[in-house]
């Protein structure tokens, strides 16, 4: 982030399961599954026994119609973002965790020379920006379940306790994650201990729920 000042920061939908042709609705049912997933999520899924790939997200309308793939990591918005109700009949609400990132950002040379004024108005109003783009994330994903029951999708429910279970195997690779970078002189590990402190408390989220 060097050389940029963050203006606002979203958290995104959590991403589920759009599958193609079989539903996931257990662990188990993830061994074999050729799945476009997010790199994060690569080790959790090959323990599984899937067959996790990644490839630009603009490419997996068409792999999943030739049945290159079973089926994608993605939350409900991409059902009507992505069409993928036209090439998936699936969708599984396995909650994949996610933490916000930085979604607008100006060059810092840009915002030093700003007035005052109006860097005090931008800084002002983060808070509402932050808030609309809470706010229209979650119209996108009740438009995209709503667009895959219009066009014959399947829903189905994950079993809490192999949610919880997913959780747990998350959790591991995480902690992996962010111990592997400290080669790279990151120390990451405070900031994922300090995240399972927080969960821990009592968080507005519920990652096992998949409550927003």
């Amino acid at each position: 982030m060097e050389g940029l000042v963050v203006l606002a920061v979203q958290g995104g939908n959590l991403p589920a399961i759009i599958t193609r042709d079989k539903p996931i609705t257990s662990l188990e049912d993830f061994r074999g599954m050729r799945l476009r997933a997010p790199s994060e999520t690569v080790e959790v899924l090959r323990q599984l026994g899937a067959d996790p790939v990644t490839m630009p997200m603009g490419e997996v309308y068409s792999a999943l119609a030739k049945g290159v793939i079973d089926g994608v990591v993605a939350p409900g918005d991409a059902i009507y973002s992505m069409r993928f109700s036209e090439v998936a009949n699936h969708f599984t609400n396995i909650q994949f965790s996610r933490g916000g990132y930085p979604a607008r950002a100006m060059s810092e040379i840009t915002w030093n020379n700003l007035p005052p004024e109006l860097q005090e108005i931008i800084i002002g109003n983060r808070e509402i920006w932050e808030e609309a783009l809470s706010r229209l994330l979650i119209i996108a994903k009740t438009r995209g379940l709503e667009f895959g029951q219009e066009n014959g999708m399947q829903f189905h429910d994950f079993p809490y306790q192999d949610q919880l279970e997913f959780d747990q195997l998350y959790n591991t690779a995480a902690l992996q994650q962010a111990l592997s970078i400290a080669d790279i002189g990151i120390d990451a590990e405070p900031v994922f201990r300090s995240a399972q402190q927080i969960l821990a408390a009592g968080s507005p989220i519920d990652c096992a729920l998949g409550s927003l």
